[in-house]
């Protein structure tokens, strides 16, 4: 039994060995390979950052948006989503001012630009479903709590404001209705 893991041992060590060697031999052309590939990053990325500053997106929004977009009514855990979404907007809603309005309304439309139609359409079908969840949710109903545990807690706060819900959900609708008509 020993011998078997000696054997093993050694062997390993020399398949590391041999890696070690192979690595350090092909970095040395990778140098110089490095310098002509950063100069072709750091233009690209000043594109990109050029872009990214017309259709930038608050990670908060961000995180808001995919948490609405990951209820779609009707399917399978769509009980539970429905409250992981309420909670997407509640979440973003108890850290939102109204300082904030101009940075939710350009963060939504960018990530509704990137949107496709079916994920449009299933936010619209679905806000009904979220606003009686946010609702359940904001009136800590035994109901509500047993639900959040269920979806996995998705709540970053014991008690949300109902009035900070209202502001961001006005705008969420407003731009979804908009869209809509386009």
């Amino acid at each position: 039994m020993k011998k078997i893991l000696a054997v093993l041992l050694c062997g390993s060590l020399m398949m590391f060995a041999g890696c070690s060697a192979e690595q350090s031999s092909s970095s040395e052309p990778e140098t110089e390979q490095s310098s002509s590939s950063q100069a072709e990053e750091s233009s690209s990325q000043e594109e990109e950052s050029s872009s990214a500053a017309e259709g930038e997106i608050d990670p908060a929004v961000q995180e808001m948006m995919d948490a609405l977009a990951a209820y779609q009514p009707g399917t399978a855990g769509s009980s539970l989503k429905v409250y992981i979404a309420a909670c997407g907007v509640l979440n973003y809603a108890e850290e939102y001012d109204s300082s904030m309005e101009d940075t939710l309304r350009s963060s939504v439309e960018a990530w509704m630009a990137q949107a496709d139609e079916t994920t449009l359409e299933c936010l619209r079908e679905g806000r009904e479903a979220v606003g009686i969840a946010a609702a359940e949710i904001l009136t800590e109903s035994e109901e509500s709590k047993a639900l959040l545990a269920d979806a996995g807690n998705p709540n970053k706060y014991e008690t949300y404001h109902p009035e900070k819900y209202d502001e961001v959900v006005l705008v969420l609708h407003e731009l979804l209705d908009g869209d809509s008509n386009n």
